[in-house]
């Protein structure tokens, strides 16, 4: 079996769809389940060498498009050259408003084979909502067509299948989560007193990119009103839009600039460190179709804190975190707590954060997950059990 999967950008800027094309491009590879190529982009910003090495070492064939050719829907000749010698069964397109749904159903028409799009949560209520004119016109005018093109439909989660469906899509949706590569272990400081000795402080961690949607300014603000004592807040992820200069104001603003550490973007070797570091995640989205940083939090051994916009309801229930309303006043008092708790507590919900990780997020159980969906797609027969019809959503 042979995928093909189209992405606006192949680079780490592309953040949660980036992490969750590269993971499964691997599992679906290192698994046995077939062949991928990846069509993208590159961002200037990047070492593209490096950034080519990722996704080759992770089982893919790599076609650099130029970033035109997928806002504007460009003519894919090059790419069809590059594939006609070996068929592809199907197109996967990833994120909608950045014309990577567009350009993948243009694909697909031109190889002749099925469609599949993943939103990755950008049909989700805020995420419409937000700049809401300028994606009402892309939605009118091309996304809408492209998406309703689809053969099927990819959701991280029952929430996102509603989103799917309020959209007015009737397509089959295979539902499945990102997966992430568990640690065998963590390397956790065991007394408080030894995280203290680290740095000084107890560290609170915000991994993410840095957007409106991921409610940052309700963390800060949040974080002044508890100010926990001998604790600061790690702010990293990539800025979009000149978005952490404004937080940066907003930290100055409300008197905790002293606490707060802005560290940018962190990947590989650098993640995983900031990780192990990390005694407490924070991540107080509006809306997340799934939060895979919420689940290398967990994976990690690290209690979250989350709210109702992300589909992490079962934290509490796992004694793994919390999930509270997207509020500054529900989020302070989720902070007072978590930063009140002695660090065997702390650590303790973070080994039951490790034991959620694994039952929800399995790479080689997802990958098996998405071939018999595109094996389903291309054979028929009895849908699988991940498969969502209309009438069932209704």
């Amino acid at each position: 079996m042979h995928v093909m999967h189209v992405m606006a950008s192949l680079s780490p800027a592309g953040a949660g769809v980036y992490e969750a094309v590269l993971g499964a491009t691997r599992a679906f590879v290192q698994g046995g389940a077939g062949r991928v190529t990846i069509v993208g982009a590159t961002d200037r910003a990047e070492s593209w060498p490096q950034v080519r090495r990722a996704w080759e070492e992770a089982g893919a064939e790599v076609i650099t498009v130029p970033w035109w050719a997928i806002v504007s829907c460009g003519s894919f000749g090059a790419v069809r050259v590059q594939t006609k010698a070996r068929s592809v069964d199907a197109v996967h397109g990833h994120g909608l408003w950045c014309g990577a749904s567009v350009a993948a159903a243009a694909l697909s028409r031109q190889l002749d084979c099925p469609l599949v799009i993943s939103p990755h949560g950008m049909l989700e209520r805020w995420a419409r909502r937000h700049h809401g004119r300028r994606k009402w016109l892309a939605w009118t005018m091309a996304e809408r067509a492209a998406v309703g093109r689809a053969d099927l439909l990819q959701a991280m989660s029952e929430p996102e299948t509603a989103s799917c469906r309020a959209a007015g899509l009737l397509q089959p949706i295979v539902v499945y989560p990102v997966g992430i590569e568990i640690p065998a272990e963590v390397s956790k400081r065991g007394t408080e007193g030894e995280m203290r000795q680290a740095n000084g402080l107890q560290t609170c961690l915000f991994l993410s990119r840095l957007h409106p949607v991921k409610g940052l300014s309700m963390l800060l603000e949040a974080w002044s009103i508890v100010r926990p004592v001998d604790w600061r807040l790690v702010i990293a992820g990539p800025d979009q839009h000149g978005y952490r200069a404004a937080m940066e104001r907003l930290a100055t603003h409300v008197g905790i600039a002293d606490r707060v550490a802005f560290v940018g973007p962190v990947h590989g070797a650098d993640k995983t460190k900031l990780l192990g570091e990390a005694d407490l995640f924070v991540l107080p989205s509006h809306s997340e179709n799934f939060g895979v940083a919420i689940a290398e939090a967990l994976a990690a051994g690290i209690p979250v804190i989350t709210t109702i916009g992300t589909p992490w309801s079962m934290l509490p229930a796992h004694a793994a975190g919390w999930w509270v309303p997207p509020d500054v006043t529900s989020l302070a008092a989720a902070l007072r707590e978590a930063t009140s708790l002695p660090s065997p507590a702390l650590r303790e919900m973070g080994q039951c954060g490790r034991a959620l990780a694994r039952e929800r997020c399995d790479w080689p159980a997802i990958a098996a997950t998405s071939r018999d969906a595109y094996r389903w797609l291309l054979e028929g027969g009895t849908a699988p059990s991940a498969i969502r019809f209309a009438e069932q959503s209704a």
